[in-house]
C-alpha cells in the first residue's frame, strides 16, 4: 500500500489539477470516477470482496471495507471537515447522521460497529458534544480496541 506521504502528494498533485476548473466539471469528474468505480465493484463476487488482499496494518480489513472506507467515508468525513471550517453545523450533522444511518448494516461484527460509533463519536466531539461522544468513544473502544 502506498503511504500517507504519497497519498497525500496525489492528493495535492489532483488539488492543483482542479482547483479552477469549474464545479460542473468536477462534478462530472467525480460522477464518472465513481461510476467506474461502481461497475468495477459490481464485476466482483462477494468472496472476493470478502478477501483480506492488504499487508499490514491493514491485513484484519476485507476488501469492501476498504473501498467503502476509501470512496464514502473519507469523502463524508472532507465534506464534513469544509462545512465545520464555514460554521454550517446543521450540514455536518445532517452528514454523520446519514453516515450513522448508512454503515450499520453493511457488517454486524464489532470491528465495523466499533468504526462507525468511533466516527460518531468523533463528529460529538468534533461538535463540542462531549456528553455524546464519551459514551460512544467508550462503546466503540470497547467493540475495537484497536482503533
Amino acid at each position: 500500500p502506498r503511504s500517507e506521504g504519497e497519498i497525500d502528494h496525489e492528493n495535492e498533485v489532483i488539488y492543483e489539477a482542479f482547483q479552477s476548473r469549474p464545479w460542473d466539471e468536477i462534478l462530472e469528474f467525480a460522477e464518472h470516477a465513481f461510476q467506474s468505480l461502481l461497475h468495477q465493484v459490481s464485476l466482483l463476487d462477494e468472496a472476493t470482496l470478502e478477501e483480506h488482499l492488504f499487508p499490514p496494518p491493514l491485513e484484519d480489513r476485507p476488501l469492501w471495507r476498504e473501498i467503502v472506507g476509501t470512496s464514502y467515508i473519507h469523502s463524508i468525513l472532507h465534506l464534513a471537515q469544509y462545512y465545520r471550517e464555514r460554521g454550517d453545523s446543521a450540514q455536518v450533522q445532517a452528514l454523520n447522521e446519514e453516515m450513522a444511518r448508512s454503515l450499520p448494516d453493511l457488517d454486524p461484527g464489532p470491528k465495523w460497529q466499533g468504526l462507525v460509533k468511533y466516527n460518531l463519536a468523533c463528529h460529538f466531539s468534533l461538535s463540542g458534544e462531549k456528553s455524546k461522544a464519551i459514551p460512544l468513544l467508550q462503546e466503540a473502544l470497547e467493540l475495537e480496541p484497536d482503533l
